[in-house]
């Protein structure tokens, strides 16, 4: 009798649990990808200033997001840039760039590490009839490592340095065909 009344109570609850997660709402999934992250810090020197974007994306789901912008950490060194801090994305988008900026002050410590966290959250849709909506939020956090030298200037541009590799190239054809040509000339 105790063995039944144990059962009964597992397939109660079992059916509990299944009856809430078919009420849920259908899942949304919305997500921020980051050109920086724990094994790829943002490198700033004191004094510097770097723009970055982050990307949103609605990839999931069938419904199109709005999302609010805002720095959750960081505030002293970290800005978002964008005229709006409200950002609408569409079904199926992976591109919706949000604009950073970093501002390292110039009294930084060396080796110092910041983090910035930029957070969005779910601007729920107003709908006639429901009282309470469930809205998402998603977040991401962009350690700053404050190093002492500023970022070497590439020493050459590619572009030149291309130049310079094909006048080399040319050079060294025109050297071989002028010996090739002599040579066939003193046979």
């Amino acid at each position: 009798m105790k063995n039944t009344n144990a059962i009964n109570s597992y397939f109660k609850f079992l059916a509990l649990l299944v009856f809430l997660l078919m009420l849920s709402p259908m899942v949304m999934a919305f997500g921020v990808t980051s050109p920086y992250w724990d094994t790829k810090p943002l490198g700033l020197h004191p004094g510097e200033t770097k723009d970055f974007s982050l990307i949103l994306q609605n990839m999931v789901g069938d419904k199109d997001v709005t999302l609010k912008a805002f720095v959750s950490k960081g505030t002293e060194i970290a800005t978002l840039v964008d005229p709006s801090l409200v950002y609408h994305v569409p079904f199926g988008v992976n591109d919706v760039q949000v604009n950073v900026r970093v501002a390292v002050p110039l009294e930084a410590s060396f080796g110092e590490i910041d983090r910035i966290g930029i957070s969005f959250v779910q601007v729920a849709a107003e709908e006639e009839g429901k009282m309470v909506q469930i809205s998402g939020a998603v977040a991401t956090d962009i350690p700053v490592i404050i190093s002492p030298f500023p970022p070497p200037e590439p020493f050459i541009s590619t572009t030149a340095l291309m130049i310079i590799v094909g006048v080399v190239l040319l050079g060294g054809a025109v050297i071989g065909y002028l010996l090739f040509r002599k040579r066939e000339d003193s046979d």
